[in-house]
């Protein structure tokens, strides 16, 4: 066995073994052309399966509807799987932070 191939080994057991349960996942992808600037602006966003269309909807609701209609958005699916490990992010905490004393604080 190569040093290569056993390197690839070595890095698919670490992965394996410290990655949680694996969850189906949608990338989305979308190109927006920019007539202006002559630029492709691109999004990408990893979505659980079951919330794709959700986010689909979301992300092309802030694109102008004749933009949509147009040639000039392009959107693409990606399926694929992730490895959930540890939640690295309270979804409740993002934002800005806030101290203690303004968390408690009342109106004067």
């Amino acid at each position: 066995m190569s040093d290569s191939n056993s390197h690839r080994q070595l890095l698919v057991r670490c992965v394996v073994t410290n990655t949680g349960a694996a969850e189906r996942v949608n990338r989305i992808n979308i190109a927006i052309y920019d007539h202006q600037t002559s630029f492709c602006n691109t999004v990408h966003r990893s979505v659980p399966s079951a919330d794709s269309p959700r986010a689909q909807e979301l992300l092309l609701g802030r694109i102008a509807l004749t933009a949509r209609q147009s040639d000039d958005v392009i959107m693409e699916i990606d399926a694929g799987m992730a490895g959930v490990g540890e939640v690295l992010a309270d979804l409740v905490n993002l934002g800005c932070a806030l101290t203690d004393s303004q968390l408690t604080s009342t109106p004067e």
